[in-house]
């Protein structure tokens, strides 16, 4: 009998449905409920016992561990991690015609080379940082000076002659 994972997932919290529910899915269950910090500590100990213990056994044990209050279990998001050194990142690789895979190759040197305050500001020489990137590189931002051009004036013709 094969039956939806919510199906089941419904009939957990129910004492007179256990029968329904499939046992192949029981791990999946589980997991499922494992992501309310409520059910944690009880999934936590049935997930450490699965391969040994009978079916059955863990289903009913599954049904009185579960905080039955809270039927609706939200999937936990993975979260975003945000990388401050992609700016470096691109630059690096664009210098250097690097492809992705060399990227993640050489990464590992280049945090190795990063730690050095001198190669930092040799790459500030190179890329020219602005002052959020530098802020994040822990670097002064040197703003750049500029000067003016001096245009040659160019000489009438009827001065020649």
């Amino acid at each position: 009998m094969t039956t939806n994972l919510l199906d089941d997932l419904k009939n957990v919290f129910k004492f007179d449905n256990l029968e329904k529910v499939d046992t192949n899915k029981l791990h999946a269950l589980i997991r499922w409920l494992s992501f309310e910090p409520l059910n944690l500590g009880g999934c936590m100990k049935l997930n450490k016992y699965f391969f040994y213990m009978d079916k059955k056994v863990m289903l009913y044990a599954l049904h009185f561990e579960v905080y039955k209050h809270k039927r609706f279990i939200q999937y936990m998001k993975k979260q975003k991690v945000e990388d401050k050194l992609l700016f470096l990142k691109e630059r690096l690789q664009k210098y250097y015609n690097w492809s992705d895979r060399e990227l993640k190759q050489n990464w590992q040197v280049m945090e190795m080379i990063l730690q050095d305050k001198a190669n930092i500001l040799e790459f500030d020489k190179k890329f020219g940082f602005n002052e959020q990137e530098c802020k994040i590189l822990n670097i002064d931002y040197v703003k750049p000076k500029l000067k003016k051009l001096e245009i040659e004036t160019t000489h009438k013709i009827d001065e020649w002659f």
